[in-house]
């Protein structure tokens, strides 16, 4: 069934480039707290709705094709009636569970600036909950309880390294008011049974801190929209703060050495904040490009002083101190309507060892190279292998299963293979110190085009191929980007002072 409330929307696509938004349906539709699944390389788009969530689709991560109605509001009586807001779907063994939060009917309806505000749903009532369907385009099916008994909305499901499942969301009761004793939310984390429910001992992440989380008039503090990564051992977790209706809405960003805490605020925030041609960017998620690996952030903005929030994709980088969206050596970075290149394609160079292989396979059992891997059956498994030119990754579903020192190759046997992508890259995310003259040398040996990003504090030079820059970035780190058309041996970096690199990282491009 297709949704006859919205039409295809046309992402401008030249020459191989994109411009932001991907996704504006039209003056009156608001495309609100936007989250994508990949799923057997396609992508599915998802964000709030009053009634109803719809559900888009696309092979590319810019060019959208709208296919239908995911979910909708629960019949009278139900905990989950209306205003649907920001569904997260995570694919687990067969079955696609949205996290996603309503509340019943009955309250006053609310503007909220250029946003969609609530509009006849009962605010106290409002829970965290989820539904469940057999396929990304549902129709999804609503679960009998809420997964959370007070007010919460925004869950965002989280798998670690050692498979555990952990659910962030947010609350608004009286600890998460600001300090001065204003109003506000903030986000928690919970851990994920194996029956699905809740271990009932959530913990704080983010609660309101900072200025630039209040309503600009005053009244209410906002620390929501949780997403998290890890990096380097540690947890980061992408949150935004100040009116959601407004121009002010932001990303800041709150880091732990543990998952269950404690967490504390980067001293660097907002990170990314209204730009000249997109302003309010916020309640972002995390998918990865066509190649597999190379992320992207999915958040939403507005455009002018239009209505409603369009949604924006960016790449996302590793900056030695933490997360960037976009490119730009200024931070806070902010969102861009210009043309930037399309998220890449995979793209594999046999003359370069590492690796990052990402496939959805069935069946009993694969061989990654010789690493026995157990699958689910019929249903669609996510197996990923990375060598990083010294030990062989590998990771079923999220977790980490097995890890092998010496060579590997990107080689599946058993099994079958439904959908793969395979491209040539090594990510060396620790941090290093250089004093003037010394180097630091990261092999390669690729003839494809090549890409390369690192983070740089102090002076430097940066070779790759015929490519060079010199840095001079002071104590804060900053992203530089080199490009080699014709591959490269290596990237070579020569501290011109004291300075310190950090998250090196190269890849294949196809040409």
């Amino acid at each position: 069934m297709r949704s006859s409330a919205v039409s295809p929307a046309r992402t401008p696509v030249v020459a191989g480039a994109f411009a932001n938004p991907v996704l504006d349906a039209g003056p009156q539709v608001d495309h609100g707290d936007p989250f994508v699944l990949e799923f057997l390389g396609e992508y599915f788009l998802y964000y709030s709705g009053p009634t109803r969530i719809d559900v888009w689709r696309s092979s590319d991560l810019v060019t959208w094709e709208p296919a239908g109605t995911a979910l909708t509001g629960a019949p009278s009586g139900h905990w989950a009636e209306v205003e649907l807001w920001a569904p997260e779907v995570v694919y687990r063994g067969g079955e696609f569970v949205m996290y996603v939060a309503a509340t019943r009917r009955g309250g006053p309806g609310r503007t909220a600036g250029k946003a969609a505000g609530a509009d006849g749903g009962d605010d106290e009532q409002r829970r965290q909950g989820t539904a469940r369907a057999r396929s990304p385009l549902g129709p999804f099916v609503w679960d009998d309880e809420p997964l959370v008994g007070e007010w919460s909305i925004d869950a965002h499901p989280f798998v670690d390294d050692d498979g555990s499942e952990w659910l962030f969301y947010n609350v608004r009761n009286e600890e998460t008011r600001h300090a001065d004793g204003t109003l506000g939310c903030g986000n928690v984390v919970d851990r994920v049974l194996p029956d699905g429910t809740l271990a009932g001992e959530p913990v704080p992440v983010a609660y309101p801190s900072e200025p630039w989380e209040a309503h600009p008039e005053g009244g209410q503090y906002w620390n929501e929209a949780p997403f998290t990564l890890k990096r380097r051992g540690r947890y980061y977790q992408m949150y935004s703060g100040g009116f959601f209706g407004g121009d002010g809405y932001s990303l800041g960003v709150t880091v732990a050495d543990s998952v269950a805490g404690p967490w504390e605020k980067a001293s660097r925030h907002p990170i990314f904040t209204s730009g000249t041609d997109v302003t309010g960017p916020g309640h972002h998620c995390v998918t990865v490009a066509p190649d597999g690996i190379t992320p992207y952030a999915v958040y939403h903005g507005y455009v002018g002083d239009a209505y409603g929030r369009k949604v924006h994709v960016d790449p996302l980088y590793w900056v030695g101190d933490g997360p960037q969206l976009g490119r730009g050596a200024t931070r806070p970075t902010s969102p861009s309507g210009r043309p930037q290149p399309l998220p890449p394609r995979p793209a594999y160079d046999a003359a370069v060892g590492p690796f990052h292989l990402r496939a959805w396979m069935q069946g009993a059992v694969t061989l990654v190279d010789g690493v026995g891997v157990a699958l689910d059956g019929d249903a669609a498994c996510l197996v990923e292998a990375v060598y990083d030119g010294a030990a062989l990754t590998v990771r079923r579903n999220g977790a980490i299963v097995a890890r092998r020192e010496g060579p590997a190759r990107p080689e599946l046997q058993c099994g079958t293979v439904l959908h793969s992508a395979l491209t040539s890259r090594l990510d060396v995310d620790a941090e290093q110190a250089l004093e003037p003259g010394e180097q630091l040398v990261r092999e390669w040996g690729g003839s494809l085009p090549v890409e390369c990003t690192l983070a740089v504090s102090g002076r430097a030079r940066v070779e790759l191929g015929d490519e060079a820059v010199v840095v001079e970035a002071g104590d804060a780190y900053e992203l530089v980007g080199l490009g080699s058309p014709t591959g490269a041996q290596q990237v070579r970096v020569t501290a011109l002072g004291p300075c310190r690199v950090a998250d090196v990282v190269l890849v294949s491009r196809a040409g």
